[in-house]
């Protein structure tokens, strides 16, 4: 729809996004979620409507775009497609990629394979956790505790959650020469009890490891630095018992 509005007038597309977005927001009701939410995950959603009702009122033209990130998010907000959880999001429905069996060598394969078998028991009914470009003020250390903290409660409330997965440049090992002040979100990982693996080389810098950080995009671009993306999985069990650790 917005496809065909915009070929037509863009200011249409832009008008039709609004109302999409509005109308969304006068029927949310944390009683619709498919998963049960904690109350301390039902609080977040108070200050969610609000934040979008700002964006409704004084977002620029542009926010209204399914090609904007904050945008579509903000819808997936409102639909639970993205459950808010401080740090980041959680989208419910998530799996495990069978490409870690083989994006790491032999001993990450063998490694996956056997944790798939022990652990993990299925590649599928997970939690994955996304950001949101417009809610990075508790992405710090102490944001991440407490983010944590409220992933194990969600996980908890609903027994069919087999665990969580997320993908990262944020957890590459080489970051803490480069950026040692992110250290902590791979330390966190581990203490928690996930498990990581190699992913993928960002060769092109899509990831987002540029964006923040001159000297991150100084060395990219003097071929010191190529971020790599690693898989983060926890099993249920093992971030219920390992979540306060962060």
């Amino acid at each position: 729809m917005e496809t065909r509005a915009k070929q037509r007038d863009p200011r249409l597309a832009r008008a039709l996004n609004r109302y999409l977005l509005a109308s969304r927001l006068a029927a949310h009701d944390p009683d619709d979620a498919p998963l049960h939410l904690p109350t301390e995950i039902r609080e977040r959603y108070h200050d969610e409507r609000d934040r979008i009702l700002q964006c409704l009122e004084n977002a620029p033209q542009d926010y209204f775009s399914l090609r904007c990130d904050t945008f579509s998010k903000d819808l997936a907000v409102l639909d639970f497609r993205l459950i808010p959880l401080g740090a980041e999001y959680a989208a419910p429905g998530a799996g495990i990629s069978r490409r870690l069996l083989f994006a790491g060598g032999l001993a990450q394969g063998l490694r996956f394979t056997r944790n798939a078998l022990l652990r993990y028991r299925s590649l599928s009914g997970y939690l994955e956790l996304h950001a949101h470009p417009g809610r990075l003020q508790e992405f710090n250390e102490q944001g991440w505790r407490d983010t944590l903290a409220r992933l194990a409660s969600l996980v908890r409330a609903n027994p069919d959650v087999r665990g969580v997965v997320s993908s990262s440049w944020f957890l590459d090992p080489g970051l803490a020469q480069i950026s040692p002040r992110l250290a902590y979100l791979r330390r966190q990982s581990l203490d928690t009890g996930a498990d990581l693996y190699y992913s993928t080389l960002d060769s092109n810098g899509t990831s987002g490891a540029l964006e923040t950080s001159a000297t991150r995009r100084r060395s990219f671009a003097q071929g010191d630095y190529t971020p790599r993306i690693y898989t983060r999985i926890w099993s249920r069990q093992r971030l219920l018992d390992n979540s306060h650790k962060a």
